[in-house]
C-alpha cells in the first residue's frame, strides 16, 4: 500500500501530539460507556416495569362510578376488545395517626376474600393477606407504614362516612397502580408516604 504524503504528516502529528490525541481517545471512550451503560440501565427498567404491570395484571383503563350495580363489571367486560374486568370500592378517608397532628388522608381500595387472581393485584411485602376473621383488615403501603411506626397488628383509628372504625394492619403490600404515591392523575407532584403523610386533605 503507497503511503501519501498527506498520511506520513498525519502519522507524525499524532507521535507529536501523543497526549492531546489520547484524552480526545479517552473522552470518546468514556461518551460511548456512558451512552450504553445508560441505555441499557433504561431497557432494563422498562423490561422489569413491563414485566410487573403483566405479572400483576395493572388494568388499562380505570372507570369512576358515584354508584354502580354489581353487575357493571360483568357488562363492561363482555365488550369488544375487553379481556376482563373488576368492579371494586376506592374511598379516601380520615386517618387519627397518633404522631402526627394534622389530620391523615388514606385511600381505602376493596380486595376480594378469599384471595384470587385480579385485575390491579397485590404483591404481599411483609405479614398476610387479611384472613378475612374480620372485615377491618387492612394492608398497608410499605413506606407508609415504616414512616408513621406501623407494623403487623397495629391498630390505625379511622373515620369513614362520619363513623370511627379500628383498623388491624394484616401486612404491607404494593400494587402497580401505586407505585407513584398520589392522589389522583391531576397530582402534580407525588406525596412520598416517607414525609410521614400519605396525602394532604
Amino acid at each position: 500500500m503507497v503511503v501519501s504524503s498527506l498520511h506520513r504528516k498525519l502519522l507524525r502529528d499524532i507521535l507529536g501530539a501523543k497526549g492531546q490525541y489520547s484524552a480526545v481517545a479517552a473522552v470518546l471512550f468514556c461518551g460511548v460507556a456512558i451512552q450504553v451503560s445508560m441505555y441499557s440501565a433504561m431497557r432494563n427498567l422498562s423490561l422489569t416495569r413491563d414485566a410487573y404491570q403483566r405479572e400483576y395484571r395493572l388494568a388499562d383503563l380505570f372507570f369512576h362510578f358515584e354508584r354502580a350495580p354489581r353487575s357493571t363489571a360483568g357488562r363492561l367486560a363482555s365488550l369488544p376488545g375487553a379481556e376482563r374486568a373488576r368492579g371494586r370500592i376506592v374511598k379516601d378517608i380520615t386517618l387519627d395517626m397518633p404522631d402526627n397532628p394534622d389530620p391523615v388522608t388514606g385511600r381505602i381500595v376493596s380486595i376480594p376474600w378469599p384471595r384470587e387472581p385480579m385485575l390491579n393485584d397485590i404483591h404481599i411485602v411483609e405479614g398476610g393477606y387479611p384472613s378475612g376473621r374480620s372485615s377491618n383488615e387492612v394492608l398497608l403501603n410499605p413506606k407508609f407504614a415504616s414512616a408513621n411506626g406501623l407494623e403487623v397488628g397495629s391498630v390505625i383509628r379511622a373515620v369513614v362516612n362520619t363513623r370511627q372504625f379500628a383498623l388491624t394492619v394484616a401486612g404491607t403490600a404494593l400494587s402497580p397502580e401505586y407505585v407513584v404515591v398520589e392522589r389522583d392523575a391531576a397530582a402534580f407532584i407525588p406525596d412520598d408516604p416517607g414525609l410521614r403523610r400519605l396525602y394532604d386533605p
